[in-house]
C-alpha cells in the first residue's frame, strides 16, 4: 500500500507587501490541513496578485500552485493554465521552470504513458540542473507508475536511483516513500525478508503518523503472507488503536478488516466480529473499494462453513469490482463464485469467464510492460544524444581555450624578461588546465566511441528485427525484449565505468556502493573492513587509483572469472593500506597474465603511488590479489 506525495513549490520573493501577500496566499494553498476549496481560493488570490507583477518567476510560481490545486479539483481550466505555464517557462532563462512544467504536466495526465514520458523529461532536466531533490521526486513518481504496471524491476531501479540522489538530503518524506516503493516491489516478487528490511527503513524516515500506519500495515501484510499471524495481529491491533486514524475512517475500517481476517487465518473465530464491523463502517461511508476487500474476505471466511453465504459476499464483490473496473478483484470474485456454485453448468460458465478475464489481465499487463520498455529505451537514446552533444561542446571549449592561451602567450612574450617568474607560474597553471580539458575530452570521446562501437549496430539490428518480424509471436517478442535489455544493461555499464568519483566525505560509501553494484543473483560480493581507514587523510590521487583499480578488477571478474563469490577486504596496519581481493572463479593458467581485457595499466597505477601488487599463483582455483600502499 502507498500513496503519492506532492511536490511542493513555493518560491516567492519578499521585497514588498504585494510579494508578501502572494507568498502568504501561495503558502495557504499548500496547507493540506485546509479543505480543497479553501486551498483553491488562496491559490486563485495568489495568482490574481501575481498577474500584476512583471517578475516571470513570481507569476510562474503562483500559476504553478494554482494548477496543483486544479489537478486535485479536476478544474475545467487545467489545460489552459498548463499552456500558460509552458509559455511563461519558455520566456524565462531559468531552466528549472521548464523542468517544473514537465513535472506538473505529468501529474495532470490521466494516461500512464503520458505521465511516464513527462516525469522522465522532468527528471532529466533536474539532473542536468543538479537539483537532486526534485529529480528524486520525479524518480519516485516513475517508480509508482512502474508499480501500477507491475514492472517491479523498474520500481526498484527508479527508487534506488532516487535514494542515491537523496542520500545527503534532509527530505525524509521522499526517502521514506522511495524505501516503501522498493519494499512493495520486493513483496510482490515474494522476497519477504528484503521487503521487511526496506519497510523498516521507510518507517524510520516517515514524517507523518498517517504514513507510518500505512507502512506498518505493509509490514503486517508481509507477516501475514509468511504465516506469522501473531506478529501481524499485534501490528494491526496497534494501527486500529492509533488515534491518528480517528479522522481517517477509511484507513481505520481497513485496519479493522485486516485484523479480523488475520484472526481468521490464525484459526480464531473472533475475527468475524471485526470483519463484519469493518463492513458496516465501509458501507456507511460508501467506501466501495474497501467494500470489495471486505466482501472478498467474508466470502473466504464462509467458503467451507456456509457456501451459500460465501456466494452472496462474492457476488457483492463481483458487482462492485465490475463497477470500479477493478480487474484483479473481479478475478478473485469469479474464483470464489465458481467454488460456491451449485450446478455444473454454472461452474463451467464461471470458470470460462475466469479464464477469459485472467487472459485479458495478463495481456494488458504484458502490453503495458512492452509499452513502457519502449518508452524507457527511447529515453536512453535521448540521454545518449545529450552525452554526444556534451562531448562536442567540450571539444569546442577546448579549441577556444587553446586559442585564448596562444593569444595570451603572444602578448606576454614582449615583456617576458621583466615578468619571467610570473609567466612561468601562469604557463604551468594553463598547462594543467589544458591537460584537464584533454582528459575530459578524451574520456567523453572514449564514451562516445564505445557507445557507437558496442551499441549502434545492436540498436540497428533490433530496429531491423522489429520491422521485419511478427512480434505477436511470443518467441519473437521475447527475443526483442532480451536484446533490448542487453543494450540497456551495457549502456548502464558504460555510464557506471566512467562516472565521476566523490573524493570527499562520501568516498567510502561510494566505493562500497560501486563494489556492491556488481552483486547479482548469481554473484555474492562480500566487503570486509578489519581496521577502520580514515579515508579523509588519504591523498586524493591514491583514493582515485584504489577506486579505479578495484573497478577494473570487478569488471574483469564479471566478464571472465565465472565467479559466484568475490571478497574485498580493507585493512590499515603500520601506516599502510592493504586491499585483499579474492574470488572463486576459473583463475588464470600458468604463463598467462591476469592483466588483459582492460587491466593492463594496473601495475603502472600502483607504481605511480608507491604501492605494490602481489598475485597468489599457487591458488588452484580463483584469483587472489594483494594491493599495498602507504597511507
Amino acid at each position: 500500500m502507498y500513496f503519492s506525495c506532492v511536490e511542493k513549490r513555493n518560491e516567492f520573493s519578499s521585497k514588498n507587501n504585494d510579494a508578501d501577500s502572494i507568498s502568504f496566499y501561495a503558502a495557504k494553498s499548500l496547507d493540506y490541513s485546509l479543505t480543497l476549496e479553501k486551498r483553491s481560493e488562496s491559490a486563485d488570490k495568489a495568482f490574481r496578485l501575481a498577474k500584476n507583477k512583471s517578475d516571470l518567476s513570481v507569476l510562474y510560481s503562483a500559476l504553478y500552485v494554482k494548477i496543483q490545486n486544479d489537478i486535485e479539483a479536476k478544474g475545467d481550466s487545467l489545460d489552459y493554465n498548463l499552456n500558460q505555464l509552458k509559455k511563461i517557462a519558455s520566456k524565462s532563462k531559468d531552466a528549472s521552470l521548464k523542468a517544473g512544467y514537465f513535472s506538473l504536466k505529468a501529474n495532470s495526465s490521466a494516461k500512464k504513458d503520458s505521465s511516464y514520458f513527462y516525469f522522465q523529461k522532468a527528471k532529466n532536466e533536474y539532473l542536468f540542473l543538479k537539483d537532486s531533490l526534485r529529480a528524486g521526486y520525479n524518480l519516485l513518481r516513475l517508480s509508482e507508475i512502474a508499480m501500477e504496471t507491475s514492472n517491479f524491476n523498474d520500481v526498484q531501479e527508479y527508487a534506488t536511483e532516487g535514494l542515491n540522489l537523496l542520500n545527503q538530503s534532509e527530505n525524509r518524506e521522499y526517502i521514506s516513500h522511495l524505501n516503501n516503493m522498493i519494499g512493495l516491489s520486493l513483496e510482490n516478487v515474494r522476497d519477504f525478508d528484503a521487503a521487511l528490511s526496506y519497510y523498516k527503513e521507510a518507517l524510520k524516515y516517515a514524517d507523518t503518523e498517517l504514513f507510518k500506519d500505512i507502512i506498518k500495515n505493509n509490514i503486517a501484510k508481509v507477516y501475514q503472507e509468511e504465516k506469522e499471524y501473531q506478529k501481524a495481529i499485534t501490528i494491526y491491533s496497534e494501527i486500529f488503536s492509533s488515534k491518528n486514524l480517528d479522522s481517517h475512517i477509511e484507513s481505520k475500517a481497513r485496519a479493522l478488516d485486516n485484523l479480523g481476517y488475520t484472526y481468521y487465518l490464525n484459526g480464531d473465530t473472533k475475527g468475524i466480529k471485526f470483519m463484519l464491523e469493518s463492513l458496516k463502517i465501509k458501507d456507511s461511508i460508501n467506501d466501495e473499494l474497501g467494500l470489495i476487500a471486505s466482501n472478498l474476505n467474508l466470502s473466504n471466511y464462509y467458503l467451507n462453513t456456509d457456501p451459500e453465504l460465501s456466494n452472496k459476499y462474492a457476488k457483492k464483490a463481483f458487482v462492485l469490482s465490475d463497477k470500479l473496473k477493478d480487474a484483479d478483484s473481479k478475478l478473485k470474485s469469479l474464483e470464489l463464485l465458481s467454488k460456491t456454485a451449485t450446478s455444473k453448468l454454472e461452474i463451467d460458465r464461471l470458470f470460462s469467464n475466469y479464464v477469459k478475464l485472467n487472459d485479458s489481465i495478463n495481456y494488458e499487463k504484458e502490453n503495458a510492460k512492452n509499452q513502457f520498455s519502449k518508452l524507457k529505451f527511447d529515453n536512453k537514446e535521448t540521454e545518449e544524444r545529450f552525452l554526444k552533444e556534451k562531448a562536442e561542446n567540450a571539444e569546442n571549449k577546448l579549441i577556444a581555450e587553446r586559442a585564448k592561451n596562444r593569444s595570451f602567450l603572444a602578448i606576454t612574450s614582449t615583456i617576458i624578461l621583466l615578468l619571467l617568474s610570473y609567466l612561468f607560474f601562469k604557463v604551468v597553471k594553463i598547462r594543467n588546465a589544458i591537460e584537464k580539458q584533454k582528459e575530459i575530452y578524451n574520456t567523453e570521446t572514449r564514451i562516445s566511441k564505445k557507445v557507437h562501437d558496442e551499441l549502434a549496430n545492436d540498436v540497428y539490428n533490433i530496429m531491423n528485427f522489429a520491422n521485419n518480424q511478427n512480434l505477436e509471436i511470443l518467441d519473437k517478442k521475447e527475443t526483442l525484449l532480451t536484446d533490448l535489455d542487453s543494450v540497456y544493461s551495457r549502456t548502464r555499464d558504460i555510464s557506471r565505468e566512467n562516472s565521476p568519483i566523490d573524493l570527499g566525505d562520501n568516498y567510502p560509501l561510494q566505493l562500497k556502493q560501486m563494489l556492491s553494484d556488481y552483486q547479482t543473483e548469481n554473484l555474492n560480493v562480500i566487503i570486509i573492513e578489519e581496521n577502520s581507514i580514515n579515508w579523509n587523510s588519504v591523498d586524493e590521487n591514491k583514493k582515485t587509483t584504489i577506486f579505479r583499480i578495484l573497478q577494473e578488477l570487478m569488471i574483469n571478474m564479471k566478464k571472465h572469472s565465472q565467479a559466484s563469490l568475490t571478497m574485498i577486504k580493507f585493512d590499515f596496519t603500520n601506516k599502510n593500506i592493504s586491499v585483499n581481493y579474492s574470488d572463486n572463479g576459473v583463475g588464470f593458467s600458468e604463463g598467462k597474465t591476469f592483466f588483459k581485457n582492460g587491466l593492463q595499466n594496473v601495475e603502472n597505477r600502483i607504481s605511480g603511488i608507491n604501492g605494490t601488487i602481489t598475485f597468489d599463483k599457487k591458488t588452484n582455483k580463483g584469483v587472489k590479489i594483494l594491493i599495498t600502499l602507504p597511507s
